[in-house]
């Protein structure tokens, strides 16, 4: 009885509340901005040219991440639509700015557990194969820079 009382005020005031929120994120912002303004001067100094490759570089990586992960959920026969493969490699990334460790993961498990019933323990057996594979790839790519690196000076 209650939950439907809240439930018909939110549904009343929905647009109010929401620009209350909108209203107290963009405060909060612009508080943390000014408390941190010489942090922030760091960027101006930055080229437009620098700042764009750094965005290209960030979303090609998170195109290859979400592009790893779609061919990852293709082995359980899930078949992402680009809206999800890429929108899921932007939350697991955002996750993680936010949370520790891997928090991004626990995400993605939670959307694919809800949207496509993938258990769980599929889901981190096959991340497990996936970050013991790049792992290795690094390993092996960071020998045979380090060895080139060695042998031209």
């Amino acid at each position: 009885m209650r939950i439907n009382r809240i439930k018909n005020i939110y549904n009343r005031y929905r647009t109010l509340l929401s620009f209350t929120a909108l209203g107290v994120i963009i405060g909060g912002f612009i508080l943390y901005l000014r408390g941190r303004a010489e942090d922030f001067t760091l960027l101006l100094r930055l080229s437009g040219w620098n700042i764009a490759i750094l965005v290209i570089c960030s979303l090609i990586f998170k195109v290859i991440w979400g592009y790893i992960f779609k061919v990852l959920m293709f082995f359980f026969e899930k078949k992402l639509r680009f809206r999800e493969w890429f929108g899921l490699a932007n939350i697991a990334v955002m996750t993680n700015y936010f949370l520790p460790a891997k928090g991004g993961l626990v995400a993605l498990a939670v959307y694919l557990k809800k949207i496509y019933s993938l258990r769980y323990t599929d889901f981190i057996s096959s991340m497990t194969g996936f970050y013991a594979i790049t792992f290795l790839v690094n390993a092996v790519a960071g020998m045979v820079l380090s060895v080139t690196a060695l042998k031209s000076t």
